[in-house]
């Protein structure tokens, strides 16, 4: 797995712990984020695709926050379980989350 995967499974991961919260983990004390990416490590249109996947996952953490209390509340934070459960929510979660996740970059 490219380190570019990894980076965005990582950021959506936080994205979707945010919106859901982990117990007993206070957010101010998350786990620490792999260092930026410099321009001349990457070629222009992976960093492209990077914004765009970061983009996204900041939308759908703004989009789809009460949906995943509401379906996803049992779900364990990691490993992109929140952003599968949401998915498997579609036809059930609210119309702009569910736009929102059936746009796949």
């Amino acid at each position: 797995m490219t380190y570019q995967v990894r980076l965005a499974t990582r950021m959506m991961t936080v994205c979707l712990t945010l919106i859901v919260g982990t117990p007993g983990i206070s957010q101010a004390t998350d786990s620490p984020t792999p260092p930026p990416a410099t321009s001349s490590s990457q070629p222009p249109a992976t960093q492209e695709g990077e914004k765009h996947q970061t983009d996204r996952m900041q939308l759908i953490r703004k989009v789809c926050t009460a949906d995943a209390k509401k379906f996803c509340a049992q779900v364990k934070p990691g490993g992109g379980r929140i952003l599968q459960c949401l998915e498997e929510h579609v036809k059930e979660v609210s119309s702009e989350c569910s736009n929102v996740l059936e746009k796949k970059q």
